[in-house]
């Protein structure tokens, strides 16, 4: 099946945004139970614990007949409502049959891992649809992006003969179906490059639906401008939310957030500030591509799955922890270069959140890779389970060991702790090794607390 350049573009996003491990194109299921070719579900799908993203991409001409009310019905019909129809198809089948996915048409490659409890499931739908943009741009200049109108609802939207239909305006596609967001040309780019974590990405989809769907937003300029008003705004419990003041029946945002927001001092240092945290993406990159290449070392098993559930907390945070996380994972391989052994333990700010140990040991001359890599192991074990002793609220314990900064070629041990389901003799055994190694006396803990938006005279 040919693959278009969008789908491309799409697919390179994607993996950027939520990583190799946890984003698929082009997802197949079996055209019968007895056999034959693949039949293709949705172009993309990531699915990340308790949440299962669905993409419909497709690229459709904007026409030109000369009438604009018949080109944006005719355009609405081709490039958004057959890709809405195409993600729900996705999803009922998702939900009868989530063990019959498969990676290839062929059907003989099956999906990594298992899918998250089908009926508690977060489900996101998102059509990109492009092609609109330049005619857009040349009718109402701006970005060319879509409007957002929660008024327009179903056939309102191509409805030639109807004095309702707003040309590049998106509302509801089908109230009785799911919720589906709508991205174009403009705003996937703006919306996948600025919340670019599935935890950044997925709370902004469940926040802007419950505004969609509470009547309270009037209308919104382009999802860019959505995505800057959610952005400014922290409610109380901390969280990026939309603003919604008291005695106000509902909130427009014209046209112009978006720019403010990109062009601000407070946006210059966020991306400054963001920078560092990137190592963490290419250290949960490193994991992935061992994973999924079966090339992980001394691993008793090379099942995606086994593998995926550690890995998927160090993915699970946000842009703003892995600021902190990347420089405390930095400082333990730079002070190791002083010292034998570098520990340090990042600890969880809220309920729920992984704690981490940072391990940094240098190898002796009279041992071998693999009697350091085995002893590296070890003495980061230990470390992890004298965490849940020194920390017994903590739930996941990430431990990652590496060598000290001048080695050029540097390697990860990765150790994953889920203490939710802590016994006594786990206790127990902690507790011992904590008391022999005398572990965790002198380590430097840190608590990381970071400002989203630093002050630019920081």
């Amino acid at each position: 099946m040919a693959i278009t350049h969008s789908e491309k573009y799409l697919t390179c996003l994607c993996k950027d945004t939520f990583l190799n491990l946890w984003s698929w194109p082009h997802i197949y299921r079996k055209s019968h139970w007895t056999g034959g070719d693949g039949k293709e579900v949705c172009d993309l799908l990531v699915v990340f614990g308790d949440n299962i993203i669905i993409f419909s991409d497709k690229y459709c001409k904007f026409p030109d007949t000369g009438d604009l009310i018949l080109d944006w019905c005719r355009w609405f019909k081709r490039a958004i409502l057959q890709s809405a129809k195409q993600i729900w198809g996705a999803e009922r089948w998702i939900r009868q049959y989530p063990d019959n996915l498969f990676l290839d048409k062929d059907c003989k490659i099956p999906f990594p891992y298992p899918l998250a409890n089908i009926e508690t499931a977060k489900i996101h739908r998102i059509v990109v649809a492009h092609g609109s943009s330049k005619r857009c741009q040349q009718t109402l200049g701006g970005l060319g992006s879509l409007m957002i109108n929660p008024n327009i609802v179903g056939r309102d939207h191509y409805n030639s003969q109807a004095c309702s239909v707003l040309p590049f305006t998106i509302g509801k596609i089908d109230e009785e179906k799911g919720f589906v967001h709508v991205l174009d040309d403009f705003s996937l780019d703006a919306v996948l490059q600025t919340v670019d974590t599935i935890t950044d990405f997925t709370n902004y989809l469940e926040k802007k639906q419950n505004f969609f769907e509470s009547g309270q937003l009037g209308r919104a300029a382009g999802e860019e401008d959505l995505l800057a008003a959610y952005l400014l705004h922290l409610n109380e419990k901390g969280e990026h939310d939309f603003e919604i003041k008291e005695n106000v029946d509902f909130v427009a945002y014209e046209e112009g957030f978006w720019e403010d927001f990109i062009e601000s001092q407070e946006r210059a240092s966020q991306i400054e500030a963001d920078k560092i945290s990137y190592l963490w993406d290419a250290l949960i990159d490193e994991f992935s591509a061992h994973i999924l290449e079966g090339t992980l070392y001394d691993s008793h098993t090379n099942k995606v799955e086994y593998h995926e559930k550690g890995l998927r907390v160090l993915a699970s945070e946000p842009r703003i922890r892995r600021r902190v996380l990347s420089a405390n994972l930095m400082i333990v391989p730079e002070r190791a270069e002083h010292e034998m052994r570098s520990v340090r333990v990042d600890v969880g700010v809220h309920p729920g959140e992984a704690y981490y140990v940072f391990l940094a040991l240098v190898r002796k001359e009279d041992k071998s890779i693999e009697d350091y890599r085995s002893i590296r192991q070890n003495i980061l074990h230990n470390y992890c389970m004298a965490t849940k002793v020194r920390f017994p609220k903590a739930e996941k314990i990430i431990g990652i060991a590496t060598e000290p900064i001048s080695c050029q070629r540097r390697s990860h041990d990765l150790i994953y702790i889920d203490a939710r389901n802590w016994t006594r003799d786990h206790q127990k055994e902690a507790e011992e090794i904590r008391d022999k190694y005398n572990l965790l006396v002198n380590a430097k803990m840190s608590q990381g607390v970071e400002r989203e938006f630093p002050s630019v005279h920081e």
